[in-house]
């Protein structure tokens, strides 16, 4: 996804409910219906899409945890991100926005 910063956040939308079933997750948008199945990897990041953490922190905490290199990471998060906003399960936030978010 071109033109995301590294210092924006990503937060999962509120119509989305999700739920873990054998390591994986489910992810259902209320709206649309639509849902996706997510690996542990892709998991891993949901979790983190919090409104408060940064892609660059989400990245780098993926990279570590599931010993991957970090540009390939950030490559696949960029694509997985995209994904879920196109879906609307995520919207992106600017550092400005966190902090009404953490209000």
């Amino acid at each position: 996804m071109k033109g995301l910063s590294s210092e924006q956040c990503v937060k999962r939308m509120d119509h989305v409910v999700w739920k873990v079933i054998k390591g994986k997750g489910i992810l259902l948008n209320l709206e649309n219906g639509s849902y996706f199945e997510v690996d542990p990897v892709g998991l891993a990041v949901w979790k983190r899409c919090n409104g408060k953490t940064t892609f660059s922190k989400i990245a780098q905490a993926i990279a570590k945890e599931f010993d991957a290199d970090l540009n390939r990471v950030i490559q696949d998060l960029e694509e997985f991100v995209g994904e879920l906003k196109r879906q609307r399960m995520a919207e992106l936030l600017n550092k400005s926005e966190t902090v009404a978010v953490q209000a």
